[in-house]
């Protein structure tokens, strides 16, 4: 309650009940809200209920679907509910497009899994570095999205290996690919075909410091360098 598929929507508390008792498994990396909210759902389990708590302030006539992936477990044989997802809508119908391919690495032609499909309804090319997306779907092992729910218009279409899970392109070794021209969604389109890259990145900056043994640090940047320069700044008591 409120039944999947509901319209004119305007609740902040959702229950699913199921027939047995159940479990939430990797929950964070298979969540995905379409439109993205500002603020995730609380989500809990209590017996065999599924307990869904609305923290964002949802956009007028807009269709929501939150998709758990295989997240939902049933407690006795640890069999997932493929593919679960619950939609509503807070306008009158529900927006049913679809946007659905494949994204695969450019260098090798190999699919990309977990990599973030995001349609934005700004055009601009540098819109991936200003602000979320409105819908957004993840590839699975075989680099294979399907975002669904869509209202018709004319959409930016990126993707993005977010590392930092915050739907922005914020860090130099994010690969990332696009589509050159904005797609007019007002029918289903599918078997569309992005090709992942990671941008050359001019500036040397620091990938990692690995501390394993004691008294040596190792640092790793993201290109080789000539001119690097040490200054040990400890001071001894």
């Amino acid at each position: 309650t409120p039944a999947n598929q509901s319209v004119n929507f305007s609740e902040t508390t959702i229950t699913i009940e199921f027939d047995e008792f159940i479990k939430l498994q990797n929950l964070q990396q298979q969540l995905i809200v379409s439109p993205v909210m500002e603020e995730n759902p609380d989500i809990s389990i209590k017996g065999k209920k599924l307990i869904i708590k609305l923290k964002s302030e949802l956009a007028p006539n807009t269709t929501y679907s939150i998709n758990f992936g295989n997240a939902i477990i049933d407690i006795t044989e640890n069999n997932p509910i493929p593919n679960y997802k619950y939609v509503f809508s807070t306008g009158d119908y529900l927006d049913s497009l679809s946007f659905s391919g494949n994204v695969l690495f450019a260098q090798d032609l190999n699919p990309k899994e977990k990599v973030y499909v995001m349609l934005y309804e700004s055009l601009e090319d540098s819109i991936p570095y200003l602000k979320k997306p409105k819908y957004v779907a993840i590839t699975d092992k075989e680099g294979n999205f399907s975002i669904t729910n869509i209202a018709k218009g004319t959409y930016k279409v990126f993707a993005l290996e977010d590392i930092n899970s915050n739907y922005v392109y914020d860090l130099p070794n994010e690969q990332i690919a696009f589509l050159e021209n904005p797609v007019s969604i007002d029918s289903n389109i599918a078997q569309q075909n992005l090709l992942l890259f990671e941008e050359q990145q001019d500036n040397q900056y620091l990938k990692k410091v690995e501390h394993k043994e004691y008294g040596k640090v190792v640092f790793c940047l993201n290109q080789p360098s000539e001119d690097i320069v040490i200054t040990n700044n400890i001071k001894e008591k």
